[in-house]
């Protein structure tokens, strides 16, 4: 498949127009219209500025990955599977962190005092003395650090793929 049709093809999958590809270019809807009916070639600037745009590799955009695969098209950008991958990843540590520091909370708030109370004694002469661990401070505070990291990627994709259409 020549570079016009893939053009096309990427451009209809970002549900965008000419125009819209042209002024994000900085080139004219005619441009854009000539590339993908084949009759001029964009630059080698503005291929990779279309890579950016559609989120995708230079090879794909062109059709140079292989020569049996030149005449196929991706079922849909290469970018946006990444990110579904990322975004899943994030979000499964994500929860296992907070599983774990659940447990951990609980775990350590089992054999908790009454908490009017400061102590009292296990034996005839051992003091027990209440306190968390430092461990589960770490713990909490690397979910929160791993809530806000998810939260920002997963918002930050949403935007971009609003900004794109």
């Amino acid at each position: 498949m020549k570079i016009g049709a893939r053009i096309r093809w990427f451009r209809e999958q970002q549900h965008m127009s000419q125009e819209t590809l042209a002024e994000k270019m900085n080139v004219s809807r005619q441009a854009v219209t000539k590339w993908e009916s084949d009759k001029s070639l964009p630059s080698t600037a503005n291929l990779l500025e279309l890579c950016n745009i559609f989120g995708t590799s230079f090879d794909e955009l062109t059709g140079s990955t292989q020569v049996d695969q030149a005449d196929s098209l991706p079922t849909r950008p290469a970018g946006s599977s990444k990110k579904r991958y990322t975004i899943w990843i994030l979000a499964a540590v994500n929860l296992l962190m907070l599983v774990a520091s659940g447990l951990v909370y609980r775990i350590d708030h089992a054999d908790s005092v009454p908490m009017d109370a400061i102590g009292y004694a296990q034996g005839p002469t051992d003091i027990m003395v209440i306190g968390t661990p430092g461990y589960c401070y770490l713990l909490y505070g690397a979910t929160l650090i791993m809530t806000a990291v998810t939260i920002a990627f997963v918002v930050k994709t949403i935007f971009k793929r609003k900004v794109r259409k």
